[in-house]
């Protein structure tokens, strides 16, 4: 009777701990998953990405913001540019990445791109980028996303409504 009752036990045990730990078995670790942390968009174009790329705008001033890095080992060209709904387009905006190189917009000293455009914040908007290296072309689009008044972004906008100065 005594090896009944402890075999039943441990049965039991053993489905309770398999039934409440059973999950970890078949489901995905997310935290393994690659995910944008940001706000901003991202895009690879072979050795170049393009990350934390966002747009701010107070409507009155508006910048692109973000990174440029070249993880290759040759110089590329980067390009960026926006055309309109109604096919309208700004000259392209060309930065040259040396390799391993990162160029930031906007912070840590780079200089924010600026194209003209005043979209109210919330809106989404689409550049074209191009990369070329020594080993051809690379072209996609980048949906942008343009930036409301978040608190965390507090000092972007106010540099935004800042007088502009003469260098």
């Amino acid at each position: 009777m005594l090896a009944k009752r402890a075999l039943t036990a441990l049965v039991l045990s053993s489905a309770l701990l398999l039934g409440s730990t059973g999950c970890t078995f078949m489901g995905s670790v997310e935290s393994l998953k690659p995910y944008q942390a940001t706000d901003g968009a991202q895009l690879d174009l072979g050795n170049i990405k393009l990350r934390d790329i966002i747009y701010f705008s107070n409507g009155k001033k508006a910048e692109l913001f973000g990174s440029i890095v070249n993880s290759g080992l040759d110089t590329e060209s980067v390009s960026i540019q926006y055309i309109d709904a109604n096919g309208n387009y700004s000259l392209p905006l060309v930065e040259t990445v040396s390799a391993g190189q990162k160029i930031d917009l906007g912070f840590n000293g780079g200089k924010a791109l600026s194209f003209g455009i005043y979209p109210p914040a919330g809106t989404m908007l689409t550049f074209y980028v191009a990369a070329s290296s020594p080993n051809g072309q690379i072209t996609n689009q980048l949906n942008v996303p343009v930036s409301p008044s978040l608190p965390l972004y507090s000092s972007i906008l106010d540099s935004l409504n800042a007088p502009a100065t003469k260098n």
